[in-house]
């Protein structure tokens, strides 16, 4: 069973796009978004879990027993350090949402770009409907080329870490890219 499913448990609204060339389309507005990825329940049952697991791997690794086998250590001092950069962060899916606009038509459409748990990364047009809280706008005036920000994209890392190279190092790794790219004050 796959559990990462960011577009199923985000609901992912597919938009379309104005006939116009992509040499058109300028950004007018740049959000970061977390959505679930997995049902809720589970979430919860994981995040009990978690710190479970890290209060106990933390007794066993600070509290060691004088009949605890050294390999048990060893494997709980694993978990617990493995555990530790997570902590902080609950279980969502973070992607970075471009809404554009074409300078021909008008037409605005938002395209979504993020990576997936199995290391694909994805630029689908269209956005996350069920999302939590406010999402944190990052910019609604400058107006960068989907062909440059598509250009960052497609030179952006694609293997998926869930600790060290997850969807939130993506996603502020190309809002920085993108963040450097020329502006054009078209609209």
């Amino acid at each position: 069973m796959d559990l990462y499913l960011p577009h199923t448990y985000g609901s992912f609204a597919t938009e379309r796009r104005c006939n116009c060339g992509d040499s058109e389309l300028f950004s007018i507005e740049m959000r970061r978004i977390e959505c679930d990825f997995m049902p809720r329940y589970l979430k919860r049952g994981i995040n009990v879990d978690r710190v479970a697991a890290g209060i106990c791997s933390a007794a066993i690794r600070f509290f060691p027993a004088a009949d605890c086998p050294r390999g048990v250590r060893d494997i709980a001092s694993s978990a617990f350090d493995a555990m530790r950069p997570t902590w902080d962060q609950d279980l969502t899916h973070e992607a970075l949402e471009v809404l554009y606009k074409c300078r021909l038509c008008r037409h605005e459409v938002h395209v979504t770009y993020e990576i997936l748990g199995n290391g694909n990364a994805s630029n689908d047009f269209g956005r996350y409907t069920d999302t939590y809280a406010r999402p944190r706008v990052l910019d609604s005036g400058k107006n960068t080329s989907f062909v440059d920000i598509e250009r960052v994209y497609r030179s952006m890392w694609t293997n998926h870490d869930f600790f060290n190279r997850n969807c939130k190092h993506w996603t502020d790794e190309i809002t920085n890219r993108i963040w450097n790219l020329p502006s054009r004050n078209i609209f």
